[in-house]
């Protein structure tokens, strides 16, 4: 509370409350971190070459006071790989280099964010972080070689894709083939035994027609011989 009526004391923006300046304050920190991230990209976009900076010298001071967020897995195929591993260079700012008159700059310790701390310009050496720029040769080169390797892995994994890809077609062909093999298979069992049925019936009904007509034959006999018994007894 002593803090913010500190600030609220030299602030020429009006009073503001201990939770209006936490949110100012992750404010500044995202507007920070987003300048560095649109100068990052920038940089490599140029290939360490000239850009127009966006990060102010209030959002160097901001970062200076952050802890890393965190660190990235080293990736030969990342083409932001160069960039991770600079040596962070750290300069130190005297009164003489500062222009102005003298002021209190409040920022907020990354340890505790709900305190606010004052650093003197004037009898105080601030200590900043500088990004350091690539040759323009290693980061060309970095650059040229980064696709090479994304291009060969990118091929290894299509080939090796395409050939599981045809293994699993040819195996699924395969079972199908098999499946249709089988099923064929039964249907010709099974016209066979209907086969073997349809001869067993015919056979049956031959036999039956065979019976029938030798029965109505010894009938006609039979009736031709009574025939001829009763023509004698009546001419006797």
């Amino acid at each position: 509370m002593a803090l913010t009526n500190k600030y609220n004391a030299v602030s020429e923006t009006g009073v503001r409350t201990e939770k209006q300046l936490h949110a100012l304050y992750d404010n500044i920190k995202k507007k920070a971190r987003k300048n560095l991230s649109d100068d990052k990209s920038e940089m490599y976009k140029t290939g360490g070459g000239t850009f127009c900076p966006k990060t102010t010298i209030v959002d160097e001071k901001i970062v200076a006071l952050l802890t890393p967020q965190f660190k990235p897995l080293p990736n030969e195929l990342d083409s932001s790989a160069p960039y991770y591993n600079l040596d962070i260079e750290t300069q130190v700012v005297s009164e003489d280099a500062q222009v102005g008159t003298p002021q209190d700059i409040f920022v907020v310790l990354d340890a505790k964010e709900d305190s606010v701390c004052d650093i003197q310009s004037t009898s105080k050496e601030v200590e900043c972080r500088k990004r350091p720029i690539l040759p323009v040769g290693n980061v060309f080169q970095d650059v040229e070689s980064t696709p090479k390797l994304k291009k060969k892995w990118l091929t290894e994994t299509k080939k090796r894709n395409i050939n599981n890809l045809s293994a699993s077609i040819i195996k699924r062909k395969n079972l199908k083939q098999m499946n249709e093999d089988a099923i064929t298979t039964e249907r010709l069992k099974i016209l066979e035994i209907q086969r073997q049925q349809e001869l067993i019936k015919l056979e049956k009904t031959k036999i039956l027609l065979d019976i029938d007509i030798e029965l109505k034959r010894t009938l006609l006999e039979n009736a031709k011989m009574d025939l001829e018994y009763k023509e004698k007894n009546f001419s006797l």
